[in-house]
């Protein structure tokens, strides 16, 4: 099809380029006329439900996106499963020539788009202190109890684990891994670096310590070091230190083939079983050993695990992240990359240490905080923290020790009625005791009573003189009378019995349902005074890191979501156990937490949608002109050629100077007058780096010498303290807050308000230029072949879809160009890193008595004296990497004219190519030539169009669609479990009467018991 579309002249282009007034007579006049009725503005009202915006909410919306993406792709399958046979056909006249590249290019496309769909990635990072439970937290979410490793052990979480939607669906993989080992030169480094630690224990140079005190902290520190690295070596390689300190870094990596191969190497690992899957996995994510007799966790970079999970479809990937300053370097910095390109944050805390300064709200420093801001994801919408095992409380001890506790009415009054109760069923269940001891003695009379009945009234008197057989009847009415009695008082002690297990199994559930009723007031409060903590901590951090000149951004709110979760009863709930401590799920803040997740991913899963609908729904309209076309009989002499200068000419200008307009903002410019840092800021920043807890203005204890020396060695961080309380440290970034503080709120301004607000403004001259693009083009083919203006009229709204699509490309480098800064701040923080090298570098080289102080004060000067030409040049590699970024908008701009040209140029050559006429064959090489439609290619047709109308039914009528829920609170009460209970017999107050027989004297005296003779 392509071939037979030739060029024209260019004169008859010329010809017919002039653009005619839509009032102008002819027989396209009507046509024109329709033509403002499709574009009546830039705005565009569909009939279909995932079109319609402002009625409903945005859970609703996606939801109804998804929906309908879902049913196209089901419909397109089958169209492109009919396309497939019919180019593959043999024999058949419906066999589409390889020519038709166009009708070709439908099956390529949704192929894209389905990939593309599956591409999608929203970054979920969770990260927390050892003995958090966020990699339990994790399993909870996906609703796997044992995919990751929960335990506390150093290995647990050891590398950056992500988990991922798996779209595999071959028997084989419904459980998918792939390891990332490090590889040789990685672990080389690391190597040397234990080695070096050998050569100081046996040389320490008494001056290079200044006190007695540091050499032996630095011992300490050292020692620690080497007991982890040594650990991580016997876990691999099964040595001692003896024969670890005999080899060199080479030698000991070569010493196992085995393990040597695996480094540099991605294993793939496959299940269909989910424990077997996990089986598998566990060797390299926690300390367990492989088949081989090995543990591999210490060789792991990261680890991808493929699983299918109603929270991965939504093109959510968790990210399980270790320490930001892990031991190991690369792991550091795998980490550190994760958290720079987060779209969502969740830190996770124990609810017993949720604000305790070193655990919770600290878990993220203010350089951290200040890259969300400037990415725009300090917000609530995504950043949240999770406090863990909210059911791990001491209900007596804070009601005792919390003041909002011994406030609160209501729990003391459930406490009041739990001591009433316990006492009540303390009572109870000791006059249980004591009518069940008291039935038992009536039930051993009764056994008594009835065999001396049995044996009197086996005997018989025959013979005897009448007044023994008087005697004897009256014995045995007594003893029948015995019986009697018995029996009454025996079914009375049984009665009382079942009336007291009543009142005990009644007493049972108040006295549960009053527990769990303080304890879930305990809960709630303990939750609401943690996240109003937190969250004031957070706010706290957002003003604290800006300047006072500065307007805070309002997506930044400062304001994070704070959950309370209970991992350990929802796991029950997984396992189809009775939850524990909890009426129900909603309980345990698990389902909530989904939720919140699930809303978090919910705008950029909108905007991803929202590309791919666009793009679908142009598809289904030319596949719908297509398969509905007859032929025309008529002889087209208008040429391809004629649609590509009308584009051309008109198009790439319009996309160029608005291209031109966003490359010229410049979010530097106004950050250039304010670069400049106070020495004084700088000068306190590098004093902070000697202290061993630099965040903490109330503790100014100095760090161990060989922690400094340590730090310095690492380029200046990412780095962990080894001994004692774990600190992290990191200069180059301590040293980027004060810049990142002038930067910020102008930076938020200029890429999160200003080029957004650009859109507007490109889009409707967009639209206008569209409209006049459309209208040239009615106009050529009107001069050139007035016949087919029926059916080019039925071309509109494809062209309409192609509007909305270039639209929406141009909404996504824009999105594109305010997100940069995730990719472009870190050159800061990397440059300064560079420059202080050789600075860090020469004090190291500072030997002697007192050398920590000097090198200290070394770095004081130096530093302070050089930081206006380290920010300048940090500051031009930032920039550097933004005009990267600013360089790619013009080429994407052009690509948007040329997607364009494309899709109008193919959706053009199915309008001829629908327009079939019995001819001779031309024997000129530009006019076109046309066969009859045959039966099978008919019948092709009506198979794509009945597909193309249920998907166009599916997406008019979708039906109901799943939202989510979108509370997020804990219950406000709790609710007692119910219980189907048998109903008793009797009231409660009936158990304390007393039986006056209890007392009676029943027992018969020896000789009436006795036989006669």
């Amino acid at each position: 099809m392509a071939d037979m579309v030739k060029s024209e002249p260019d004169d008859r282009i010329a010809a017919s380029s002039s653009v005619k007034s839509e009032d102008e007579p002819g027989p396209a006049g009507p046509f024109l006329s329709n033509l403002a009725t499709h574009y009546p503005d830039i705005e565009h009202t569909s009939s279909f439900a995932w079109e319609r915006k402002s009625e409903m909410k945005i859970s609703e919306r996606v939801a109804t996106k998804q929906k309908a993406l879902d049913d196209a792709f089901h419909c397109a399958e089958g169209i492109v499963n009919l396309i497939t046979t019919a180019c593959d056909g043999e024999g058949s006249d419906a066999g589409l020539d390889q020519k038709d590249l166009e009708i070709r290019a439908w099956k390529e496309e949704i192929y894209r788009l389905k990939e593309q769909h599956m591409s999608l990635e929203i970054l979920v990072g969770v990260a927390g202190a050892t003995g958090a439970g966020k990699s339990t937290i994790l399993n909870m979410l996906l609703g796997r109890p044992h995919l990751l490793p929960s335990s506390n052990s150093e290995a647990s979480t050891a590398s950056a684990c992500q988990v991922k939607y798996n779209y595999d669906d071959s028997p084989d993989h419904l459980f998918r891994a792939e390891v990332d080992c490090h590889t040789y030169q990685e672990m080389l480094r690391e190597l040397k670096k234990l080695y070096e630690a050998f050569g100081k224990t046996d040389n320490f140079d008494e001056e290079t310590l200044s006190t007695q005190m540091e050499r032996m902290e630095e011992q300490v520190n050292n020692e620690a070091f080497i007991s982890e690295e040594l650990k991580k070596i016997k876990a691999v390689w099964r040595l001692e230190r003896e024969q670890v300190e005999s080899m060199t870094p080479e030698t000991l990596l070569d010493s196992n083939g085995h393990i040597r191969t695996l480094l540099g190497s991605t294993q793939c690992i496959s299940s269909t079983d989910s424990k077997e899957f996990a089986d598998l996995v566990k060797p390299y994510v926690d300390s367990s050993p492989t088949p081989q007799g090995f543990e591999v966790w210490p060789l792991v970079k990261q680890v991808k695990l493929y699983v299918k999970s109603d929270v991965l479809k939504e093109g959510i990937t968790l990210v399980d992240l270790p320490g930001l300053s892990d031991a190991v370097e690369s792991r550091a910095r795998v980490a550190q990359r994760f958290f720079e390109r987060l779209d969502t944050t969740i830190i996770v805390t124990r609810s017993s240490r949720a604000i305790d300064e070193k655990t919770g709200v600290d878990l993220m420093n203010e350089y951290q905080a200040l890259q969300m801001q400037a990415n725009g994801t300090f917000r609530k919408k995504q950043f949240c923290v999770v406090a863990s095992q909210m059911d791990d409380i001491d209900v007596e001890g804070f009601r005792l020790g919390s003041l909002v506790a011994k406030a609160n009415v209501s729990l003391q009054n459930d406490m009041e009625e739990i001591d009433r109760l316990t006492h009540e069923k303390r009572d109870t269940e000791k006059q249980l005791r004591t009518q069940k001891k008291n039935a038992e003695v009536c039930e051993k009379k009764l056994e008594k009573a009835t065999h001396l009945l049995r044996t009197m009234e086996a005997k018989t008197n025959i013979g005897k003189a009448p007044k023994a057989e008087r005697l004897r009847r009256e014995r045995l009415e007594k003893a029948q009378r015995k019986v009697l009695l018995l029996q009454a008082q025996l079914a009375n002690h049984q009665t009382i019995v079942g009336q007291l297990h009543g009142k005990s199994h009644e007493l049972d559930e108040s006295l549960e349902a009053c527990e769990g009723r303080a304890k879930w007031t305990c809960i709630r409060m303990r939750h609401e005074y943690i996240a109003e903590k937190i969250k004031k901590n957070m706010k706290s951090k957002l003003h604290s890191s800006q300047n006072q000149d500065q307007v805070i951004n309002p997506e930044n709110d400062g304001v994070v979501e704070v959950f309370s979760v209970s991992a350990k009863a929802y796991r029950s709930h997984l396992g189809g156990r009775p939850l524990e401590n909890f009426p129900e799920p909603s309980y345990t803040g698990i389902p909530q937490l989904r939720a919140w997740l699930r809303m978090s991913a919910l705008e950029k899963r909108e905007a991803h949608l929202d590309v791919l609908l666009k793009a679908l729904q142009r598809l289904l309209v030319g596949i719908q002109q297509w398969s509905n076309a007859k032929s025309c009989n008529q002889t087209v002499t208008f040429s391809r050629r004629a649609v590509e200068g009308i584009l051309s000419n008109n198009f790439d200008t319009v996309l160029r100077y608005w291209a031109g307009v966003i490359v010229a903002i410049d979010p530097f410019e106004s950050i250039k007058q304010e670069i400049m840092v106070s020495n004084e800021a700088v000068g306190t920043v590098v004093l902070k780096w000697a202290f061993k807890y630099p965040e903490d203005a109330r503790r100014l204890e100095y760090m161990a010498h060989g922690t400094y020396d340590a730090i310095l060695r690492r380029n200046g961080g990412p780095f962990m303290s080894r001994g004692g309380e774990r600190q992290s440290y990191n200069f180059p970034e301590s040293l980027a807050v004060p810049f990142l503080r002038v930067m910020s709120g102008n930076w938020q301004t200029v890429l999160h308000k200003y080029i957004p607000s650009h859109e507007p403004l490109i889009m409707k001259p967009i639209g206008e230029m569209w409209h006049r693009y459309v209208t040239e083009l009615v106009n050529q083919i009107r001069t050139a072949a007035p016949a087919i203006l029926p059916q080019l009229q039925e071309c509109l709204p494809v062209l309409r879809r192609i509007l909305d699509e270039m639209q929406l490309r141009v909404r996504e480098i824009l999105n594109g160009l305010s997100k940069s800064s995730s990719e472009i701040q870190p050159e800061f923080r990397d440059a300064l890193q560079t420059r202080l090298m050789p600075l860090f570098r020469r004090a190291l080289e500072i030997i002697g008595p007192g050398s920590f102080k000097k090198r200290r004060e070394y770095l004081q000067e130096h530093v302070v004296e050089r930081v206006q030409p380290m920010f300048d040049y940090a500051y031009k590699r930032m920039e550097e990497a933004y005009d990267v970024y600013r360089e790619n908008v013009l080429r994407e701009f052009v690509s948007i004219s040329t997607f364009a040209f494309d899709k109008v140029r193919q959706h053009f050559d199915l309008l001829l190519a629908n327009l079939k006429k019995k001819t001779k064959k031309s024997t000129r090489s530009d006019s076109p030539c046309y066969e009859e439609e045959g039966g099978d290619s008919i019948a092709l047709k009506q198979n794509v169009a009945r597909l193309a109308k249920e998907w166009e039914n599916m997406w008019r009528f979708p039906g109901q669609v799943e939202d989510i829920s979108d509370s997020l609170e804990l219950p406000l009460e709790f609710v007692r479990r119910s219980h189907d209970l048998e109903d008793t017999e009797g009231d409660s107050d009936e158990d304390e009467e007393d039986d006056d027989s209890d007392d009676e004297d029943i027992d018969m005296d020896e000789d009436e018991e006795e036989d006669e003779e």
